[in-house]
This record gives structure tokens, C-alpha cells and sequence, in this order.
């Protein structure tokens, strides 16, 4: 068989474009060849269908996020329990300004969306431990009773605090300070430790007065002691647990203070290794108590907070004279002899400074009566009237 071999194609430039049809010449053919876009490279098809892949695709998934938010809003605005969340949302954010008051709108808020008072089942956790039930009906208790004999506590309160008293009590479990001095939600700004005791390292203590003096504006700082019997885990020779560690100015006192009591009851215990409740006499301790509360009043009258609000104060009324400057402690003189705080350089507040006073009390838990220790401090240094 004869072999057909092909002709090879001629040159564009030589032979015309001619059409399948007659070979006659195709002048669009011709055209096309003269001003056409060379052909797109695969790769290059490939990029782009990928680039309107991924276009498609971020379109749907932004429609399927709005469709989900919108029903995610639609199930929030319907929850009376998501309503409270962000009320107390409102109110600690407030409190991260550094305010520590809710707004004007979280009050009206809460006003108007409706409370769930009642209280969880007694199953499950709460059958095991009963006394947390008990703990919630006391809060129902407590709104219910508020709402008949203080109908707008609540309600005021959610709009800020406003305390005149700042606390610095013990833990003791006997000594709720607002249940035994009968005082409001909102009337005492609180912190407590063991031994109500207070150091110019204590953080937590320095920054509760810091705040209540500088940004609340309270008039009294008190200081309240519990008397009771001696714990019985009591050691003032040994030293070796958290506790011990804490209470080491108490154990100061015990082993410098020239009170009658404490100091006759150190001599004659002297060589003990350890002293157990049963040898403290109530006297002993109940003077150890009083002695310790008179010193950590005298710690926060130095503190900064309470010297720049003096000083304030003074410069404010400069035109005050101090009547009896024998009853001024000798923290409040200066090298020149001129009584006035440490930190009498301090600016005085734009607004009226507060006539700041420091006061020691103890509270006797065998009669539920707090006593006045007589210690009280301001400005001007002691307090020597009734």
C-alpha cells in the first residue's frame, strides 16, 4: 500500500487562512488572526477559578454567620436569665473604670425585666448539702423582706455606693459587722482578716483603704476587734504555721507591751515552751485584744492614703487652729515641730477633702455590745472630748 505522507503547512504569512469549506479564504478567520489574544495557559485558567472559588465561598459562609447571629440575637432577647448576666455585665464593667457604680440604665433596666426568685430544687447537690439551700432561701428571704420594710434599697443601691464607713474587723464567723451594728447594704466598704490586723505590705488592706478614701470618700475608718475566750489552739511561743506567721504582730505586742495584764501574765510564763488556751485568763486576753487594736490604729494613721487625706484637709482649712496640740501624736510632727501629716506636701482635692477619722472599737461577743476604746484620730491628731 502507497504511503500518504502530509504536507507540511505552509507559513501564515505565505499561504492564506483558509476556511474548511471550498478552501476558500475565511476573512474573519483572517481577522481573528491578526488582533487575537493568545491562548489562556492552563495554570493561569486554574488560579482563577480557584480565586472564584474562594469568593463563593466566603459569601456563603458570611451568609450562614448573619443568619446564625440573627437567631443568636433572637434567643438572647428573649432570655430573662442572658438580661441579668448582662446587667451584672454593666455593673463590673463599671467597676473595672474604677467607679465601682452601676448606671443609671442598668438600675432601669432591672427594673423592668422580671426576677427569678425562686430557689433551685433541693436534689442533687443541694440534697447533699442542705445548708447551701438554706444559704439561697436566706437571700429570697432577705429580698422578700427588703421589698416590704425598705421597698427602695434594692433599687438604690443598683445605682452605686455611697458608704460613710470603711471596716477593718476580724473573721470571726460571730462578728458580721453590719448584722451587729444593724447597718445597710451600702453603709460599710469591708475588708477582714485574722486578728483585724494591718501592715504597710498588706496589699489587699492598703488597696480596700486607698479605695474608700480616695475614690468613695469615706468619713470613718474603724477598726473592731472581737473579745472573746482565748482560741484554743492558741501558742505564743511557737511559730511555724501560715497563722503564726500572720498574727507576728500580735505576738510583738505580747512580748513588748507594758500593760499590766499582758506584762504579768509573760513573766510568769516565761520559761514555757508553750501556753495552751485553758492557762489564758480572760483578762490576759481580752487586754492583748484592745492593745493590738490601738497599735493597728496607729499603722493606719501613718498610712499615705490617710496622711494625704489629712493633709488635704488642712490645707483646705488653713485657717483652723488646732486647740489642745498636746493630744497630737508624735506622727503627725514634722522635723520643724509644725503638727502636720507626713504628707503635708500632698495636693488637697479639687473638691471639698473629707474630714477623715480613724476609730478603735471592740466587740464583746459574750454580751453582743461593741465598746469605743477611746482612741479616735483626725486631722488634727487625737480626739480628747467625749
Amino acid at each position: 500500500m502507497q504511503s500518504v505522507s502530509s504536507r507540511p503547512p505552509s507559513s501564515s504569512s505565505q499561504t492564506p487562512l483558509m476556511s474548511e469549506k471550498g478552501g476558500i479564504p475565511d476573512a474573519e478567520a483572517q481577522t481573528k488572526e491578526g488582533g487575537a489574544v493568545p491562548p489562556m495557559s492552563t495554570r493561569r485558567k486554574v488560579y482563577i477559578a480557584g480565586a472564584v472559588l474562594i469568593v463563593v465561598l466566603l459569601i456563603v459562609a458570611a451568609v450562614l454567620s448573619g443568619v446564625s447571629m440573627a437567631k443568636r440575637l433572637q434567643d438572647l432577647q428573649g432570655s430573662d436569665e442572658t438580661a441579668h448576666i448582662l446587667a451584672s455585665l454593666g455593673v463590673m464593667g463599671s467597676s473595672m473604670q474604677g467607679v465601682l457604680q452601676a448606671s443609671t440604665t442598668l438600675a432601669s433596666r432591672t427594673a423592668t425585666v422580671p426576677v427569678d426568685a425562686s430557689v433551685p430544687s433541693s436534689t442533687g447537690l443541694y440534697a447533699r448539702f442542705p445548708e447551701l439551700h438554706e444559704m439561697l432561701q436566706g437571700n429570697r428571704d432577705f429580698r422578700s423582706e427588703s421589698a416590704v420594710e425598705e421597698p427602695g434599697l434594692i433599687a438604690e443601691l443598683a445605682k452605686g455606693q455611697k458608704p460613710k464607713f470603711a471596716y477593718l474587723g476580724c473573721s470571726d464567723s460571730r462578728v458580721p459587722e453590719t448584722t451587729v451594728l444593724d447597718a445597710n447594704p451600702g453603709d460599710v466598704f469591708v475588708t477582714r482578716n485574722i486578728g483585724n490586723l494591718y501592715t504597710m505590705d498588706d496589699l489587699s488592706s492598703e488597696t480596700v483603704f486607698s479605695y474608700a478614701v480616695g475614690s468613695l470618700g469615706v468619713q470613718h475608718i474603724v477598726v473592731m476587734a472581737a473579745i472573746a475566750s482565748a482560741p484554743d489552739d492558741v501558742n505564743t511561743n511557737m511559730d511555724h504555721t501560715r497563722v503564726e506567721t500572720w498574727i507576728r504582730p500580735i505576738r510583738r505586742i505580747y512580748a513588748t507591751s507594758e500593760r499590766i495584764e499582758i506584762k504579768s501574765f509573760r513573766e510568769k510564763w516565761s520559761k514555757a515552751d508553750r501556753i495552751d488556751a485553758t492557762n489564758v485568763t480572760d483578762d490576759v486576753w481580752n487586754a492583748l485584744v484592745e492593745e493590738n487594736v490601738k497599735s493597728t490604729v496607729e499603722r493606719i494613721k501613718l498610712d499615705p492614703t490617710v496622711q494625704r487625706s489629712w493633709a488635704g484637709y488642712l490645707s483646705h482649712n488653713a485657717s483652723t487652729t488646732v486647740t489642745n496640740t498636746a493630744d497630737l501624736p508624735a506622727a503627725t510632727q514634722n522635723s520643724a515641730g509644725s503638727h502636720l501629716p507626713l504628707f503635708a506636701r500632698a495636693a488637697a482635692p479639687s473638691s471639698d477633702p473629707v474630714e477623715l477619722w480613724v476609730h478603735g472599737w471592740v466587740y464583746d461577743v459574750s454580751t453582743g455590745i461593741v465598746h469605743d476604746l477611746g482612741i479616735s484620730a483626725g486631722p488634727h491628731g487625737a480626739f480628747s472630748g467625749k
